[in-house]
Order: C-alpha cells, then sequence, then structure tokens
C-alpha cells in the first residue's frame, strides 16, 4: 500500500509533557492522505490561525472567521506530513492542535461510521482553530475552537494547545453539535447541557485510550487495577497536579451545586463505572481472572479492608502472567462504550431529551448491540439514581443499595494515586 494511503503523520502528546511518563509525543496517523493537508495546516475540515497579534476570545456577535493579520501557515514536509517539527519549535503548538482535533473527530466518525457535519456548516465550511491565547481557558463554538492555557505557581505557562485532554473535551462539544443540532431553547432541555458535558468528559477519556503509549504506561502504572486515580480517569489534568474533573467519582442525582458540570458527573460516573464493568467481564469471560473474586465480594455493606486487598493482589497477579490480555480487555471496552455512545446519539432528539430519555436510549442501545452486558449498565446507572421506565426497569430495586464494585474499589483506594 503506497504510504500516502495510510493518512498524514503528526506528533501527539496522549497527556501534557508535564504528566511523568508522557515527556514524549507519540506519532499518529491521521485520516487525510499524506499531501491533501495543507500548509495551515488545514484541511476539508479544520483550518488552523495564529493571529500575529493579541486577540481577544470569540464571543457573540464576533465569529470567525477571523480577519486580522496573522502568522504565515505552517508548511508540510516534502511527504505531506507534519511530524518534522518538534515539540521545541514555536510553530509545534498550533500544530499538535490541528493533530489532536483532527484525531478527535477521525475517532468519532469510525464509532459513528459517518462524517461528522458542523453545526455551524451554513456559515462556513471548516473549524477555525486558534492555538494560541492569552487566556487562562479553552472554548469551542460557533466555527471555532480556540485554546488558551494554564499557569502554575510560578507563573510559568502551560498552553492548552499542547493538553490532547483539554482538546479532545471541546471537541466533544462539536461532535455532539453536529450530531445532535441544539434545541431551540436550551434552558428549557437541561439535559441537554449536563449530556453535553458527559459526552465531552467521555470523549477526552476514550480519545486517550486510542494511544498505544497512554495504554501501555496505564497498565503498568495501575498493574490493571483502573479504579485506581490516573491519568484515565482524571480529565484535563492541569499543572500542579489539578484535575478539570474526575470521570471516576461518587456523585449521584441531586448532589453538587447544580452547575452543568455537576449535574453531569452522576451520568460521567455511571458510564465509567460500566466501562470498568465491561473490561472486568471480558477479562472474566477469557478466564483471565475468576469472576468470583469480584462478585462474589459484593454485598450490601461494602468491601471490607481484606476483601479489596484480596482482589487487588489477584488482579496483580493476574496481570504479572498475562499484561496483553489486560490491555486488549480495556481496548475491547473502550470500543463498546464508544459504539454505545455513538450510536445512542444519533437517535437522540434534543427538544426531547431528559435524562430518564437517555438512559433508555443508552440500555436500549446496548441492549441491541451487547446485550449481555445492559443488565451491568443499568445497575451503574440506578446506583447514580439516573431513573428508567418501568417497562426496561429489570433489577433497580436489587441494585438500588448495591454499588458498582468499581464505585466500592475507588472508595478504598480514593486518595491512592497509581
Amino acid at each position: 500500500m503506497p504510504e500516502a494511503n495510510l493518512g498524514t503523520r503528526a506528533l501527539i502528546f496522549p497527556q501534557p509533557a508535564y504528566i511523568r511518563g508522557y515527556e514524549r509525543p507519540e506519532r499518529v496517523w491521521l485520516s487525510p492522505p499524506a499531501g491533501s493537508v495543507r500548509p495551515g495546516p488545514a484541511d476539508d475540515a479544520f483550518q488552523t490561525v495564529r493571529p500575529r497579534y493579541h486577540k481577544e476570545p470569540y464571543d457573540y456577535p464576533v465569529v470567525p472567521p477571523y480577519r486580522g493579520i496573522t502568522l504565515p501557515p505552517i508548511l508540510p514536509d516534502g511527504d505531506g506530513h507534519f511530524d518534522y517539527v518538534l515539540p521545541e519549535a514555536s510553530e509545534f503548538a498550533a500544530i499538535h492542535a490541528y493533530a489532536c482535533a483532527r484525531r478527535v473527530a477521525d475517532i468519532w466518525q469510525s464509532y459513528l461510521q459517518r462524517p461528522i457535519p458542523w453545526h455551524f456548516r451554513s456559515h462556513m465550511p471548516r473549524l477555525e482553530i486558534i492555538p494560541e491565547l492569552d487566556w487562562d481557558n479553552a472554548q469551542s463554538g460557533f466555527g471555532f475552537l480556540e485554546l488558551g492555557g494554564d499557569r502554575d505557581k510560578t507563573g510559568a505557562f502551560y498552553p492548552f494547545a499542547l493538553n490532547f485532554d483539554i482538546i479532545a473535551h471541546e471537541m466533544g462539544h462539536l461532535v455532539l453539535l453536529g450530531i445532535m443540532g441544539v434545541p431551540q431553547d436550551w434552558r428549557r432541555v437541561p439535559a441537554f447541557g449536563l449530556f453535553h458535558e458527559a459526552f465531552a468528559d467521555l470523549s477526552a477519556l476514550i480519545g486517550l485510550l486510542q494511544f498505544d503509549s497512554a495504554v501501555d504506561r496505564l497498565m503498568q502504572r495501575t498493574h490493571a487495577e483502573l479504579w485506581l486515580r490516573n491519568e484515565l480517569n482524571r480529565i484535563g489534568e492541569l499543572v500542579d497536579e489539578r484535575q478539570i474533573r474526575l470521570a471516576s467519582n461518587n456523585y449521584r442525582v441531586g448532589d453538587g451545586t447544580g452547575s452543568v458540570h455537576d449535574a453531569s458527573r452522576p451520568l460521567t460516573g455511571a458510564l465509567f463505572d460500566w466501562l470498568l464493568d465491561v473490561y472486568v467481564d471480558i477479562l472474566c469471560d477469557q478466564g483471565v481472572i475468576a469472576r468470583r473474586w469480584i462478585r462474589g465480594q459484593r454485598i450490601d455493606r461494602g468491601l471490607d479492608d481484606n476483601a479489596v486487598d484480596h482482589v487487588l493482589h489477584q488482579f496483580r497477579h493476574a496481570f504479572q502472567i498475562a499484561p496483553f490480555a489486560f490491555r486488549a480487555a480495556l481496548q475491547s471496552a473502550r470500543d463498546v462504550l464508544g459504539r454505545v455512545l455513538g450510536a445512542c446519539v444519533l437517535c437522540l432528539n434534543p427538544e426531547m431529551l431528559t435524562l430518564e430519555v437517555l438512559a433508555e436510549a443508552l440500555l436500549r442501545t446496548t441492549d441491541r448491540l451487547y446485550g449481555r452486558s445492559v443488565d451491568s449498565l443499568e445497575e451503574c446507572l440506578a446506583w447514580r439514581r439516573i431513573t428508567i421506565s418501568r417497562l426496561l426497569r429489570r433489577n433497580r430495586q436489587r441494585y438500588a443499595t448495591h454499588r458498582p464494585y468499581s464505585v466500592l474499589y475507588n472508595d478504598a483506594a480514593r486518595g491512592v494515586t497509581a
């Protein structure tokens, strides 16, 4: 096969370089054929723009395209690739921002099995990426993705253009807007906002698991005990060991301040719990671990320290024997979550969205695609107080007092960092 057909090469940090083990970027292939990505970088869906002077963040009614003076577009090498630009170069942040956004679009197009239409396509054909702003935030919106940065205690600046999690989160919003659209009055549909935040967080989580180097490091650090706090369940890890949100959390419906981010946490947590349930079930099906290690310890009062220690010891021992089986199980569970989310999004009406409708869509989609995992998903949703209709309710009463074991082990190991 000609190399051009493999796509365009670029370098991406799966996690920011200030996180131990991620000091070097990974070389990845992006879907556009080599030679098709134009100077910028730009392709049929993305346009990278580097303002020469200070730019204020977009704020309606000011929207792209950017009309100010810009720095020269970055050229591909003679073979059409961008991996020749190294992280030390001033141009690298722009290439990295483009590559991250393009990769997330490639991931969701694979799960959705269709191109992603931009919700602003009637105004402009391509998403404008502004990779570096003197700003402490990042945002996506009507035709744009723009990235500021974070500062540590010394005042040193760390651009979000080099943070895959944050770019993947913002791209998650854009993917969902392109597929679902926007309700006429989103304030009347509160579930729309919470689903957006959960989907965006899970977009970052699923995206991280597409990097071979990240999966390898994750497994080695945790010894396959993925409920320990690690880079997988930290969404948008910042400097000074801070993070924007945790996918592994104990939030249930009604907890928190009432903000859209707090409202999204039970759904994010439920689907993270389910990801680990699917991961463990795959390992059990393959005989890598014994199901009795996990389910046998599951009682109303939870797990005592001895039970947790026993399960962790069994996982560690099994991982030492068959590390690649654990790695493959996690990647399979990742794809189950990605396909279910993608198929679910295609059947949702933003005007009629409620948390119960969303839960039922997730269960129906799981039942259709991966029927054996639907009870586990129902269990994870029920513990988070995410209700479903009586027609779909199977074991809710039984599960109401049983925490998903991913939550139980996380409780026992809270504060432990891999």
